[in-house]
């Protein structure tokens, strides 16, 4: 059942046992889990069942020094939230992403990959995928008769990302939520405040702010913050009348270590030397009936734990620009592109040389950061329409973060066995990080941890020190990897449904 909130009379009491306060992937991959248990959920959407103008302005906030998009742009708020424009690109983290590791700080989730395998499958289901596309590249080769161009042994390894149709949970999922007897979705409801106990050791009720009439309470036993790695740690800070500093901010870590996957567009390109270095189509995106893949590169496991890198996921671009030898001023335009005459004559001198032409194929990452505690998400002193404070990003990256992009790119072209050349231009380490694009993937404001002086939620994604609140989303995640963070995002919300499935039990 769908109730648009601003229907309701002043004087409603709003009480249930598990209220979700968020209908993206995560928010409606609960409730849809969790329906006809018996355990009545009210699903809190702040916007309508399409794009709004009114609702998207509630998103706006400010940015630090740093280049990033406005914030009312990277989400989206309305029933099926950011699914309404991802672009479907689904990989699980890798097990290493999961663990301790010296060279990274704060690492380490407190549950493994293994915990997340059969939540992971069921999240490929959600996402419309084909559930046996396990990540096996050489599967994949066979499949459509490609060849990969290097060695298992190499230090990069290929990998695949399965795309989503995409998967629009908003529409796809409706009828499921409609039709749920004990599902309440109430849309145009935005939560302006969590209200503690006076213990501070729960959530008492909910405020719900409404565009045109006066705010509501929400009572549950138990809360969930499902709004997105931004707002989950802006409804925490703003919650601040019983707990000084907000909700979960006893350790001063709601709102830090924001992250997002830096993407160096046009920093970097491959040159096949060889006509037989590799395939063009095997770049291409490739098709079987209604499953779509895309294969990428990234150090492997051995590679990242000698070299001390984190993950980076390469995809070359299938388009290129043709060398011919008879092309002309070959030299010329090269060291114009590179802006390095010396590189150039080497590469003049290899066009010379080659068995066929030339060809030069842009590179596009994502780049996985460390955690960074000064990199996050604060308020500010200006208020939105409904009179909430507004956010301000402060995102930082650090010259590690390109120092492991360059290591990455020579591993590249190490493992094309000579036949290709990876490399960085050198005018875009001047450029970086100000010209640096992003992945729209807020993760790691309410970060997951053992220790509450370092983490936000437990590893049952439970508020450290609260009895019924609890966070899901890549808000979460302790440390990011490079894959996309949806399928993941999914599995972990699924996780969560099972766990207050206990909780009501």
């Amino acid at each position: 059942m769908f109730i648009d909130i601003r229907s309701l009379p002043p004087e409603e009491q709003i009480n249930t046992d598990l209220a979700i306060i968020g209908a993206g992937a995560a928010g409606i991959s609960m409730a849809r889990a969790l329906r006809g248990t018996g355990i009545r959920i009210a699903l809190l959407e702040s916007g309508g069942l399409e794009f709004s103008e009114t609702a998207q302005a509630l998103a706006a906030g400010d940015l630090g020094e740093q280049n990033y998009a406005p914030l009312d742009q990277a989400r989206i708020r309305a029933f099926g939230g950011t699914t309404w424009h991802w672009g479907g690109w689904c990989r699980e983290l890798d097990a290493i992403d999961f663990e301790s590791r010296d060279f990274v700080p704060l690492s380490g989730w407190p549950i493994t990959k293994e915990n997340l395998s059969g939540y992971y499958a069921a999240a490929r289901r959600l996402l419309q995928l084909d559930p046996l596309s396990e990540d096996d590249p050489y599967a994949y080769a066979r499949r459509f008769g490609l060849a990969l161009p290097m060695a298992k042994d190499a230090p990069i390894e290929p990998c695949l990302f399965a795309m989503s149709p995409p998967t629009n949970f908003g529409q796809v999922y409706f009828a499921d939520i409609d039709k749920a007897p004990n599902i309440t979705v109430y849309l145009n409801a935005t939560v302006t405040a969590l209200n503690a106990a006076e213990d501070a050791q729960s959530i008492r009720t909910l405020t719900i702010s409404r565009e045109g009439a006066p705010p509501l309470e929400l009572s549950a036993r138990n809360i969930v913050l499902a709004c997105g790695g931004i707002d989950n740690a802006r409804l925490l800070l703003v919650s601040d009348e019983i707990v000084q500093g907000g909700i979960g901010n006893g350790a001063d870590n709601v709102g830090r270590y924001f992250a997002d996957h830096a993407v160096p567009m046009g920093y970097a390109a491959l040159l096949a030397i060889s006509r037989d270095a590799f395939a063009a189509p095997l770049f291409e995106e490739r098709i079987d009936g209604t499953r779509r893949w895309r294969l990428a590169f990234n150090p492997s496991e051995r590679a990242r734990r000698e070299n001390k890198l984190v993950s980076t996921l390469i995809t070359v671009e299938p388009s290129a620009i043709r060398f011919d030898r008879e092309t002309k001023k070959f030299t010329e335009w090269f060291e114009a592109w590179y802006g390095n005459k010396e590189r150039a004559e080497l590469i003049a001198a290899l066009h010379a040389q080659a068995d066929g032409p030339l060809t030069l194929h842009p590179l596009n990452a994502g780049l996985e950061t460390r955690p960074n505690r000064e990199s996050r998400v604060t308020l500010t002193g200006k208020r939105d329409a409904l009179g909430m404070r507004k956010p301000k990003l402060d995102w930082r990256l650090s010259d590690d973060d390109l120092k492991d992009y360059r290591t990455a790119l020579a591993m590249l072209a190490q493992s094309f066995g000579g036949k290709a050349i990876a490399y960085l231009q050198p005018h875009m380490a001047d450029r970086f990080p100000q010209d640096i694009a992003w992945g729209h993937h807020h993760m790691g404001t309410t970060r997951m941890g053992d220790d509450p002086a370092t983490s936000v939620v437990d590893a049952e994604c439970r508020v450290h020190g609260m009895r019924n609140l609890w966070i899901a989303g890549s808000s979460v995640f302790p440390t990011y990897g490079a894959a996309n963070p949806t399928i993941t995002i999914v599995a972990l919300a699924l996780r969560l449904a099972e766990r207050l499935k206990r909780e009501f039990a």
